[in-house]
Formats: C-alpha cells, structure tokens, sequence
C-alpha cells in the first residue's frame, strides 16, 4: 500500500501539467472558432451585420481584441441595443 501511494504522489505534478496543456488546448480551439466565426461576418452585408445590431467596425474591433472576442462584439451590440430601443412614452 505504500508503494501505491509514492506512485500516486509522483504522478500528481505530471497529470497536474497535462490537465494544464488540455485546458489550454481546449481555450486555443475556442479562440480560433471565435476568429472564424468573426471572419465569416466580415463576408456580411453591411445591411445583415445592421440587422443583428452590429457594424464592419464592431466586428473589426473584436478581431483586434486579444481574448474575449465574443464579449467585445456583445458589448458593442447591447450598447446600439440600448441606443435604438423605443423610448417608454408616458400615458396621461
């Protein structure tokens, strides 16, 4: 039983490193199906990018983000959602 347990407690640090390379792989993917995605909309019209609240620009600026390309084209779009929504009109 001791034995076991020096077997374990020597592969903890290696299977804490390839726990590490997965994750890290897994966010790679993540990030370069963002990128295509983000390229597939620049092949857009301008009149399809208006009608989901976003612009050349916005979808530009989130290609230039570093990380969290998906939340600076949400920022972008919440932000014109909030500049176009019907303003509430007073009833009396």
């Amino acid at each position: 039983m001791t034995a076991i347990a020096i077997t374990e407690t020597s592969s903890a640090p290696l299977l804490v490193a390839l726990r590490g390379i997965a994750r890290e792989i897994r966010a790679q993917v993540t990030r370069n199906a963002e990128r295509r995605a983000l390229i597939g909309l620049l092949e857009l019209e301008r009149d399809r990018l208006d009608d989901l609240g976003i612009t050349v620009g916005d979808v530009r600026t989130a290609l230039s983000e570093a990380g969290g390309m998906g939340a600076a084209l949400h920022a972008s779009r919440a932000s014109r959602a909030l500049r176009c929504a019907p303003r509430a009109t007073s009833s009396h």
